[in-house]
C-alpha cells in the first residue's frame, strides 16, 4: 500500500469507477475531474507488483476529520486479506493524527465482509447502534 500520488494508476482508477465494482459512485465526468479527485484527497493505492489492484481515499482536512470513501479491491484479488491489509495501513496513518476527532464511512453492509473489517480495524460502529450521549449530535445526510 502506498500513499504516494505518483503511484495512483489513473487508467486503472478510471476503469474501476466505470465498472460495476464501484457501483455506489458516479464516475468523474472527465479525466480532469478524476485527476482533481486524486489531487484533492489523501489516496492509497494497493499494488501487487506493477498493478494497482485496490484503492481507497480519505476526504480530509488532515487534522480533525477523515471520510473514507471509494474503497475497492479488484474482484480477482478479493478474499485474500488485501482489503483488510489496506485498511490496517490507513488506520496506521490515522493513528498518527493526534487531533483526529471523527472518521466517517458509508457502507451498505452487505455480505462482502467489508463492514466487519471496518469494525475490527477501525472500531467502527453503525450510527444507529451508538448509545445516545449528552452533547452528541445526530448524523444527518445531505443528498
Amino acid at each position: 500500500v502506498t500513499d504516494s500520488p505518483g503511484d495512483i494508476d489513473l487508467d486503472a482508477l478510471e476503469a474501476a469507477f466505470a465498472s460495476p465494482l464501484v457501483w455506489w459512485a458516479n464516475p468523474p465526468s472527465s479525466r480532469e475531474q478524476l485527476e482533481a479527485l486524486v489531487q484533492n484527497s489523501y489516496c492509497f493505492a494497493l499494488r501487487l507488483d506493477t498493478e494497482m489492484v485496490g484503492f481507497a481515499r480519505l476526504v480530509t482536512d488532515y487534522v480533525t476529520f477523515a471520510y473514507l470513501t471509494d474503497v475497492y479491491v479488484l474482484k480477482e484479488h478479493q478474499g485474500h486479506g488485501l482489503g483488510k491489509f489496506m485498511m490496517e495501513c490507513i488506520h496506521g496513518v490515522l493513528e498518527k493524527w493526534p487531533d483526529l476527532r471523527r472518521g466517517l464511512l458509508i457502507t451498505n453492509g452487505g455480505s462482502s465482509g467489508a463492514e466487519g473489517t471496518y469494525r475490527k480495524v477501525f472500531g467502527a460502529v453503525d450510527i444507529r447502534e451508538r448509545p445516545a450521549k449528552e452533547g452528541i449530535g445526530e448524523l444527518i445526510a445531505m443528498e
